[in-house]
């Protein structure tokens, strides 16, 4: 098919199709002509071919048309022989044959290109829009993927963290090889805060089978409580106990029983600043002064041995029999129980401590055991119980500061928390002072449960012949009366007389008080007047909730904490109240609150209450 081009010159040609759109030359005039492009047949409309509405469609066979070549003389050839393939121009008409043509999109042919070209374009704008959704989708999930990794990252090292943590916040402090008596010498304690020790106190009185000591120091009069004298009068090892917390309490004289029940005297002083007595709270550095005067009055008392006095605390009472042995050497050996060796930041878990001033670093080391461990001055053992994680690498630091400078100091572990370990550490503690005594040379004396028994003498031949009558005599040494072997010239006699098995006598065996820890289950004594019951709807704290409770319940004298229990199944804490005492229990659980318990209903029951749901309001509130 030739497109028909005119020129303005009056000029006719036929032009091929490939030509179509372009710029020739005007075989009359040789201006340039452009040859001008057919126009386009109109679209079939696009019908899907499997919708249900399509009309069927025939299909149209169209015959291929021959491409025709125009003719021209050589004279009127208007492209001078270039618009034919195939040879040379001649004057003959020569066929002409048209190549072929890539359709585009830019020169379509064929009703059914300009559809394909419609198709590709919509294809090539879906598939863009395919690729960008792609991009955007696989940089969200390497986001995530991201995210996931750090945060699994993160929780990688926090769960590392976790579990080489000990609890224990304090950073060790450093060594000191001054002694603590030249450092005490040379050091002064500034107090940024100066009145009583900070804990709820009850007026002093003296406990049911004690007696009242008063004993001086600095000037001022404070009060002790020891056992009466003996009947006998005779001279008895003493333990210096020192209590826990900072105020006295009835619960303080009954720890230190097992003493007593081995035939120990034993003493336990109030210090300065406790249960309203005079001076002030300074935490652990002026009230080694009071423990080592109330030390000096207790053995001056005739039925103490000044030469065997042993030294052992519980909780702060620990810390402070630690620095006490370190600042004097009259002591035979000591025990703490669960006592802190190292206080730094010990204004971070109780600001109400904080009463000297942290910035200077010389106050917290000369309170801390950790860092004078090198003077101590007697044979020490360190308890701390199995769920106290907190005081292990402390007590265990301090123990291989001591042993690097030869000092018999050892840090051990028993089962039980803060204090449900006092016992059976206080029981072992009585087998360590023992050993101590006998390395002294002074043994202490045991007492009647636990003294051995006298072993009979043993039986003689002649003694022995009542017993089997009818017998021979054991005049030949044979005290059975059987018939002796032949002697053997030369031969040493091994023979063992066969004495009866009632003539053995049993060893001894030391007569310890069983390791048994009070317990609700059995009942409150007469000392409470009732059970204060506070229901636990959540626990969001770090410690184990025994620990946690007694901790913040510490300075509310009307709770006995050594028979407090827990139920964490039924979600509730019970705490027996000593009698006339006056309850607080918007202030335990305030408390309780601080350190991660979230508390619902408080109930109180009477003793001798039937009913354990009524409630009743305490008193004093």
């Amino acid at each position: 098919m030739t497109i028909a081009v005119t020129c303005p010159c009056g000029g006719r040609f036929a032009a091929p199709p490939h030509l179509a759109g372009k710029t020739v030359r005007c075989p009359n005039c040789q201006q340039p002509l452009q040859v001008p492009v057919p126009p386009r047949e109109p679209l079939a409309p696009i019908v899907n071919p499997f919708s249900d509405t399509a009309p069927p469609v025939e299909a149209e066979l169209v015959p291929p048309v021959a491409p025709t070549t125009p003719t021209f003389p050589q004279s009127q050839d208007p492209f001078g022989g270039k618009a034919t393939v195939g040879g040379p121009v001649t004057g003959q008409p020569q066929p002409h044959v048209t190549p072929p043509v890539a359709p585009t999109s830019a020169q379509p042919h064929g009703y059914a290109e300009p559809q394909a070209a419609q198709y590709a374009q919509g294809f090539g704008q879906s598939r863009k829009k395919s690729y960008i959704l792609y991009y955007v989708i696989g940089a969200v999930m390497f986001g995530l993927l991201g995210f996931v990794l750090l945060v699994g990252f993160v929780a990688y090292l926090l769960f590392e963290e976790l579990d080489g943590m000990t609890f224990d916040d304090s950073q060790p402090l450093p060594v000191q090889n001054e002694d603590y008596v030249t450092a005490r010498t040379q050091f002064k304690t500034t107090l940024t805060s100066r009145g009583e020790a900070p804990q709820d106190w009850d007026e002093l009185e003296t406990p049911t089978g004690a007696a009242e000591l008063i004993y001086q120091s600095g000037g001022r009069a404070l009060r002790a409580y020891m056992d009466p004298p003996p009947a006998d009068d005779e001279p008895r090892p003493g333990v210096v106990f020192l209590h826990g917390g900072f105020a006295w309490g009835d619960g303080d004289w009954e720890m230190s029983q097992p003493y007593r029940d081995q035939g120990f005297v034993v003493m336990t002083p109030v210090l300065r600043g406790e249960n309203g007595q005079p001076g002030h709270f300074s935490l652990y550095y002026d009230e080694v002064d009071d423990v080592l005067a109330a030390t000096s009055a207790f053995a001056a008392l005739p039925y103490v041995d000044e030469t065997q006095l042993y030294i052992a605390g519980h909780s702060a009472g620990g810390t402070l029999a630690a620095l006490t042995v370190m600042a004097s050497d009259r002591f035979l050996a000591m025990a703490s129980f669960s006592g802190s060796m190292n206080l730094d930041g010990v204004g971070e878990w109780d600001p109400d401590l904080l009463v000297f001033d942290d910035s200077n670093e010389r106050e917290t080391l000369m309170r801390s055991p950790e860092a004078f461990a090198k003077s101590f001055k007697c044979p020490a053992q360190l308890y701390y119980g199995s769920e106290e994680e907190w005081f292990e690498e402390e007590i265990k630091r301090t123990e291989a500061t001591a042993r690097s400078a030869g000092l018999n100091v050892q840090a051990l572990m028993v089962a039980g928390d803060h204090f449900t370990s006092v016992r059976p550490a206080l029981t072992r503690s009585i087998g360590f002072f023992r050993q101590q005594g006998f390395a002294s040379g002074k043994p202490p004396p045991l007492s009647p449960a636990t003294a051995p028994r006298a072993v009979p003498p043993r039986p003689t031949p002649d003694e022995l012949a009542p017993r089997f009558p009818g017998r021979r005599a054991p005049d030949d040494g044979n005290a059975t009366g059987r018939t002796a072997r032949p002697e053997i010239p030369g031969r040493p006699d091994f023979s063992i007389p066969d004495f009866p098995r009632s003539s053995i006598p049993t060893p001894s065996r030391p007569n310890f008080p069983t390791p048994t820890q009070p317990s609700l289950r059995t009942g409150p004594s007469s000392r409470h007047q009732g059970i204060l019951t506070l229901e636990v709807t959540g626990y969001s704290g770090r410690s184990p909730q025994m620990f946690s409770a007694r901790r913040a319940l510490i300075r509310s004298r009307w709770a006995d904490l050594i028979q407090l229990e827990i139920d964490e199944e039924a979600g509730t804490i019970k705490v027996p109240v000593r009698k006339n005492v006056e309850i607080d229990s918007e202030a335990a659980k305030e408390a309780l609150e601080n350190v991660g318990f979230e508390i619902g209903a408080i109930t109180f029951k009477p003793i001798g209450a039937e009913d354990e749901s009524e409630t009743a309001e305490e008193p004093g509130e």
